[in-house]
This record gives C-alpha cells, structure tokens and sequence, in this order.
C-alpha cells in the first residue's frame, strides 16, 4: 500500500512500504497518521533542497538507486510554485512527478500530414526503458529549464536537429502517465507529465544520434508506425505520444 508523500501541507508524492520504512529512519522526513512528510521546519525551497541533497547522497550510499544522473528536477505545488529540487533517481521511489517534453519528429506532404515519422530505439545503457523504442526526441525538465529550453536541448541532443529548426515545432497538449512497478525489491510509482510537440522537419533531413542515447533511429510511415505500437516493444510515454499523432492524422483525414 502507498503512502502519501507531503511538503509543506501540500501532497506530492506516494511511497511505497519499503521506502516508506527508509523515510522513517533518521532524515528530515517525518511519519505521521497520514504518511509521511517533509519536515515543517524546512520552510523554503533553498532549505529542502539543501536537506535533500544530504539525505540523497547518504541514500545513494546506504540503498541501490538506479540511474543516478546528478539533474535535479523541481517539484512544484498546486499553484506551480516551487517546492523543492531533488536529485531525478529519487523521483520513482517517492512517487513524485516527472516533468518532460515528448516530440513527434516527421516529413510532412504539402497538406502536412506525416509521410516520414522518426522514431528512436533507446540505448541498451539507459537505466530506464533499455532498448525500447521510443518518441526521436524526449526528455525531462531540469530544474532551471523551461519546457522550450528543454526542447531545444533534446531535439539538438538527441537527434541533431538544429535550433532554428526545432523553434518550428508545435504544442499538441499534455500527456499524463503513472504505474506502479517492482525495482530491487521495492515497490515504486513512476508519474509522468509530458509536453507533447510536433515537428516537421524537411524531407530530406536525416537525424543523427548525437549524445549516444539512442542506438538506432528509424524512419517509418504512419501504417509501418501502427503496426509497431501493436508488435514492438515501446515506452509507455513514447507510444503515447506516437498514437496520440497517429490518432490526429486519422481524424484530420
């Protein structure tokens, strides 16, 4: 059973018992007949994030915490305002929300409508989802980033699409993703809120894999695509995201 995770009176994440037992060790977590919080004394984001950078680096050490990036993501109240900042590896064990962007990446005809969709296959070295196919370009918002800036890094990093290229592209709404699963014996919830963009690139332009976090990108039209998200192994996020373009293109037919 979770446990709900709350900062400053405000709910923001769901623990699982495992690390629901961790948080109940010395740190500056507290339990209480809810679940467990941030302790109230640290009032301000300067102040949780400092605690939290304590307590994660002497996680890292005592407990087997997959993917560990050195990115801090910022977690937000209801109202947006920022909560705190905390290494991304310890957003699955505390069930708190990751905020990315996701990029449908294709050649269009002269009605735009997609005849060349570029999708990706993850690096088998990636902590999460090794191998699986996924969205050309994603990726989560650091703290500090805005969800443009973002853009402009991924699509430059991952596919080597320039600036001026990647400024073209469009806002086709938000995507929610959550599921519970088992890690290391512990029982973690993976939140995921993704920006979903669109981006047609010319027909003769060819992405490459720049940082090494693909190991292969192909190029597939919309009937190959609908296939591969019944018979392929994809990213929940990245066949979302994949389908939801899929979804648009039929309905505008």
């Amino acid at each position: 059973m979770l446990q709900p995770l709350r900062v400053g009176g405000e709910p923001v994440g769901w623990v699982g018992p495992q690390w629901a037992a961790r948080l109940h060790e010395p740190g500056p977590f507290r339990a209480d007949v809810i679940g467990v919080h941030l302790d109230d004394a640290l009032d301000s984001n300067a102040a949780r994030t400092r605690a939290l950078a304590r307590w994660t680096d002497d996680a890292r050490s005592r407990y087997r915490i997959r993917g560990w990036r050195n990115e801090r993501i910022e977690i937000q109240g209801r109202n947006g305002a920022p909560l705190l900042e905390i290494e991304r590896a310890l957003l699955r064990p505390l069930g708190l929300l990751l905020p990315t962007v996701q990029v449908n990446v294709f050649a269009a005809d002269d009605r735009g409508a997609p005849t060349k969709i570029w999708v990706a296959r993850r690096a088998l070295h990636k902590p999460v989802d090794p191998g699986r196919l996924d969205t050309l370009v994603g990726g989560g918002i650091g703290a500090g980033e805005t969800v443009s800036s973002t853009l402009r890094r991924e699509c430059a990093e991952e596919a080597g699409i320039p600036a001026e290229l990647s400024a073209s592209a469009h806002a086709r709404g938000t995507l929610e993703s959550a599921y519970l699963f088992e890690q290391d014996g512990c029982t973690m919830l993976h939140r995921e809120r993704a920006r979903l963009f669109d981006l047609a690139v010319p027909a003769q332009f060819e992405p490459g894999a720049v940082d090494g976090e693909h190991s292969q990108i192909l190029a597939m039209t919309p009937a190959q695509l609908q296939r591969s998200l019944v018979e392929d192994d994809w990213t929940r996020e990245g066949a979302a995201a994949a389908a939801d373009l899929l979804a648009r293109c039929a309905n505008a037919g």
